[in-house]
């Protein structure tokens, strides 16, 4: 229960940043080269929360990312599915 409250406190900042930019798109603020940093840092704010929910060291790349979550799936699974 505790992490539900601090993911919905960080995606509630999302969506307040967004609201900000009520002139602008979904596509033009998710667009990589000109998304707005406060948006870009409550996403990241969000990632790395949920991230640390996982694993206990901070994840720089998609590749280690997806190294955690497939060690998670082995352990899960018994290395059945591997």
């Amino acid at each position: 229960e505790p992490q539900k409250q601090l993911i919905s406190e960080r995606v509630f900042k999302i969506l307040e940043v967004r609201e900000s930019y009520a002139d602008s798109t979904i596509a033009k603020l998710y667009d990589p080269d000109h998304m707005p940093e406060d948006l870009f840092c409550a996403h990241a704010k969000l990632d790395s929360l949920i991230e640390s929910f996982y694993c206990d060291k901070i994840l720089l790349s998609d590749e280690q990312r997806l190294e955690v979550l497939m060690d998670l799936y082995k352990e899960m699974t018994g290395g059945q599915n591997a």
